[in-house]
């Protein structure tokens, strides 16, 4: 990796390098994002034919090893890394959402749930405020069971999996630095298959373990970063096509196949990732399936994933607490209209206008507003059950 921030290379020898390392926008990813997110709301929702929408998941962290990676590495290489300024960047990505999903969810418990869970949804609204909610279920709640459904920010596990990989990986990237690229891609391959390696181990020995902390999930950030670091091979365009169509045909395969007794994640989570890697290295080349992905409708889904994705969940939950007695074709089709309407409104009126809007603030402010804003979210969580217990007589009459 030639190193952007030397004196000696020219304007446009920095620009030939940043454009290396920071390609232009790919439709193809955003439509990528809705091939991951909507089999995890179809799965959720109970659909048939997605009883392995969960590996959806999966899919976002490939995507989100393979573009945060790049972005590391080419602030490094053209000289400007500030891990603070990373994590600003990260604030205003994930926190106004999130927050409002807290904030919501948490008026949701105090209306819906019953007295005995409230101090367990609040211990889940504390994790997920400081990014260790990925612990916290592990310790206490199965993904697959029935318990999962009185938990209904269960899904910020994978958020908290990706923040703590994110707390150590733009080190990492600094440490290394930009002159020696084959240190990076060594340890990068050295990671990737020494987590997957241990998730295979641990599979059958502790298959929650598994499932929820970052050392067995990291090896699936670690696809999508090895991707950014090493230039894949040029290939003839037969072989990108044919590679892209067997991406996609192996995120289907686990679609369609999975179920909840599928022992996952381990070895069953190999060909939707692989399916993943594959849709990115060969999306750029303008292939059959990356133009199936760049159509209108996928973009649109995949640039509300985020948001959809957070509300989805506490959606589902309280609806089959109650909110939604009937069950059948039309009530779900009712719900995932809600989930669709709720998150198009978040993406428009939380996502877009907080990032914007703060793009302006300085870094120091923005990490005091991120940490205002996590410490807001710890105290509700103290104060939820007692709150609770005050509107119980009024709400569960």
């Amino acid at each position: 990796m030639a190193d952007a921030a030397d004196p000696m290379l020219t304007a446009a020898q920095r620009e030939r390098i940043e454009a290396r390392t920071h390609p232009a926008y790919r439709a193809d990813i955003d439509g990528l994002r809705a091939v991951a997110v909507v089999p995890v709301v179809l799965y959720h929702a109970g659909v048939r034919g997605f009883s392995g929408g969960f590996v959806g998941v999966d899919i976002f962290f490939v995507i989100s090893g393979f573009l945060i990676t790049g972005i590391l590495v080419r602030d490094v290489a053209i000289g400007r890394h500030s891990i603070l300024e990373f994590y600003r960047r990260r604030i205003l990505r994930i926190f106004p959402a999130l927050i409002a999903v807290m904030v919501a969810t948490t008026i949701g418990a105090w209306y819906f749930l019953l007295p005995s869970e409230m101090g367990r949804y609040a211990t889940s609204l504390g994790a997920a405020a400081v990014f260790v909610s990925n612990v916290q279920f592990y310790l206490s709640t199965d993904y697959f069971n029935l318990g999962a459904l009185s938990q209904p920010l269960l899904h910020t596990w994978s958020l908290a999996v990706e923040e703590q990989w994110y707390v150590l990986w733009p080190l990492i990237i600094a440490a290394i630095g930009p002159r020696r690229p084959r240190s990076m891609l060594g340890l990068t391959i050295a990671l990737t298959v020494g987590s997957l390696l241990f998730s295979l181990w641990l599979l059958p020995r502790d298959p929650a373990a598994t499932f929820y902390l970052l050392p067995t999930r990291a090896w699936e950030l670690g696809l999508g970063a090895l991707l950014a670091i090493a230039a894949p091979p040029q290939l003839p365009r037969w072989a990108r096509e044919s590679l892209g169509l067997v991406g996609l045909a192996l995120i289907a395969f686990a679609v369609k196949t999975y179920t909840h007794d599928t022992p996952f994640p381990g070895l069953a989570a190999v060909p939707p990732c692989l399916g993943a890697t594959l849709l990115l290295m060969t999306g750029r080349d303008n292939t059959l399936v990356a133009r199936a992905l760049s159509i209108a409708p996928l973009r649109f889904i995949g640039l509300i994933s985020y948001s959809m994705y957070l509300w989805h969940w506490p959606i589902l939950v309280f609806a089959a607490t109650g909110v939604f007695l009937t069950k059948g074709f039309g009530a779900t089709v009712m719900l995932l209209l809600i989930i669709l309407a709720v998150s198009t409104l978040s993406w428009r009126f939380v996502e877009r206008p907080f990032r914007s809007g703060l793009s302006g603030w300085r870094t120091s402010r923005v990490l005091a507003g991120g940490g205002a804003a996590i410490a807001a979210m710890v105290a509700l969580a103290v104060a939820t059950p007692m709150i609770a217990r005050t509107l119980v007589p009024y709400t569960q009459t």
